[in-house]
């Protein structure tokens, strides 16, 4: 019987840090928010010149995405992955701040890119 406790407690323990070090799809979409789904209500905002739209929506994404997202995924994602996402939005905001529309919905293309390639 101490035998059996002396190799399942490790066993477990890994299991469960693989579990945690996996777990970044659990932790993707709280509360039933989508960053995609966002994402393209901010390019259809672009497209449409609704500069104010885009401003509210980018900046409830970044409060979202550093508030909810990556304290739950930080163990789970490279650090570098979600400084890359921080500085997509920062650009876009770069871009609101001087009406850069072009340039703008490329670095909504690219979030989108990084978002999908989270932890791969």
């Amino acid at each position: 019987m101490k035998r059996i406790l002396l190799i399942s407690i490790p066993v477990i323990a890994i299991g469960i840090f693989i579990l945690i070090m996996n777990s970044d799809f659990l932790f993707e979409s709280p509360n039933n928010y989508s960053v995609p789904d966002h994402a393209e209500r901010i390019r259809q905002s672009l497209i449409a010149d609704d500069w104010a739209n885009v401003e509210t929506e980018i900046t409830q994404m970044q409060d979202v995405i550093e508030k909810k997202i990556f304290p739950f995924i930080q163990f789970s994602v490279e650090k570098d992955e979600m400084i890359d996402l921080n500085i997509n939005i920062s650009r876009i905001k770069g871009c609101i701040d001087s009406k850069e529309k072009s340039l703008a919905l490329v670095y909504v293309q690219e979030l989108l890119n990084n978002w999908h390639h989270l932890n791969k």
